[in-house]
């Protein structure tokens, strides 16, 4: 399930994507989506892949879950499997170690397969379990070194308020809240990028 701004940007990257060829590659093969567990105020993926079978993968049983599957184990429950395109919205920070999440999902993705990440980079802590990190698009770039990423951006809880990564640090998400106190409004960190 998405973040109303992780659906608008993989929205927006989809309708410009046919004029990349990328689209190509992705016809006739399934979509991987983790953390597809229903949540409130979330929205469901399926409707931007509708000729594609979307594989719905979670850590916990629910609404939404195809399938249960530890990223951070050998990921048996999926045996082998190859996806076109891997959704790992708002999962990473909730696996203790993320680079063995990375590199499974790495080795789910087809050649040239399509990879959305997103993850926040200031949140709330929010445990689904538990809640272990925050990431910049370096520390994500470091996780999946396969992957040439074509889209990265910096979102703000506002409807499609982004930056791009060299202006986050400068973005204007500074707000004062009724006793004038400055503080950081929540960012989550959206990239898009392929399977090298």
């Amino acid at each position: 399930m998405a973040h109303p701004n992780e659906f608008s940007y993989l929205a927006r990257f989809l309708k410009d994507w046919p004029s990349s060829g990328w689209l190509q590659s992705l016809e006739g093969h399934r979509v991987l989506n983790l953390g597809s567990a229903a949540v409130p105020n979330a929205l469901d993926y399926r409707p931007l892949f509708p000729d594609r079978t979307l594989l719905g993968v979670d850590q916990q049983a629910g609404p939404g879950v195809d399938l249960v599957c530890d990223l951070t184990g050998d990921c048996a429950e999926l045996a082998g499997a190859r996806f076109a395109a891997v959704l790992c919205c708002s999962v990473l920070e909730h696996c203790a170690r993320p680079w063995i999440a990375a590199a499974n999902i790495e080795r789910l993705l087809a050649p040239q397969g399509l990879l959305y990440v997103t993850v926040p980079w200031i949140w709330r802590a929010h445990p689904y379990p538990d809640d272990y990190w925050r990431m910049s698009d370096a520390g994500v770039r470091v996780l999946f070194p396969n992957i040439r990423w074509k889209r990265i951006a910096y979102f703000s809880q506002a409807a499609n308020e982004t930056v791009p990564p060299e202006s986050a640090s400068d973005a204007p998400w500074r707000r004062a809240d009724t006793s004038g106190r400055v503080y950081l409004a929540s960012q989550l960190l959206c990239m898009i990028g392929r399977l090298s």
